[in-house]
């Protein structure tokens, strides 16, 4: 399994225990890692936060980033040249920088 992120506040699960309240009152401006003997365990996150992560997993990346593929036979002529002119030189690939 991998990590939780490092920009989660991270809770001892004894703290949840003791203060419920105001770790809820946490979650619900971003997701909480609980850990437990010095390894994350769960997280708490605010609805709709979750909901958004589930929508965008079904929906896929492209989708959820408005990202439409296309054949380019169904291009038109104007958007494949634009395309084709859009593509660094091979002088800008060696220099990893590019427009």
């Amino acid at each position: 399994m991998s990590a939780v992120s490092s920009e989660y506040q991270r809770i001892p699960l004894s703290q949840l225990r003791t203060n419920i309240g105001e770790v809820l009152d946490l979650a619900t401006m971003q997701p909480i890692a609980l850990i437990s003997d010095g390894r994350e365990r769960h997280i708490i996150a605010d609805i709709e936060y979750f909901r958004q992560l589930e929508a965008t997993a079904g929906r896929g990346l492209e989708a959820s980033m408005g990202i439409e593929a296309i054949a380019a036979s169904d291009m038109s002529h104007a958007d494949r040249q634009a395309l084709l002119e859009s593509r660094p030189t091979v002088s800008e690939i060696a220099k990893d920088r590019w427009r």
